[in-house]
């Protein structure tokens, strides 16, 4: 004859190897779920830099350039006869707004 308290220690026994293995299945589930979630991520981080990138070269330089190339053109020949009006009134060749 087996002895109840026996027994009810092999049920114990069975029962925790049970949940033991199903907490082992579910922390597997719960890491694979965490690489994933990190996997995806980073693509998502790798795909809006790179589409950043993408959008700078495309659309932005560009209008820079042109933006660049406008100031080239007209802002810094300004600056230039700006300089150059300056020099002359400092010479001081005032000759100009001297009256006979």
């Amino acid at each position: 004859m087996a002895d109840p308290d026996i027994d009810q220690l092999k049920e114990l026994v069975r029962q925790n190897i049970a949940l033991a293995q199903d907490t082992n299945r579910i922390l597997r589930g719960m890491r694979t779920s965490s690489r994933l979630k990190s996997l995806f991520w980073i693509i998502v981080f790798l795909a809006s830099t790179g589409a950043s990138v993408y959008a700078y070269y495309i659309f932005l330089e560009p209008r820079i350039e042109q933006i660049k190339n406008l100031y080239e053109t007209t802002v810094v020949p300004l600056q230039g006869a700006g300089n150059n009006i300056s020099h002359f009134f400092n010479s001081g060749n005032s000759s100009a707004t001297t009256t006979p």
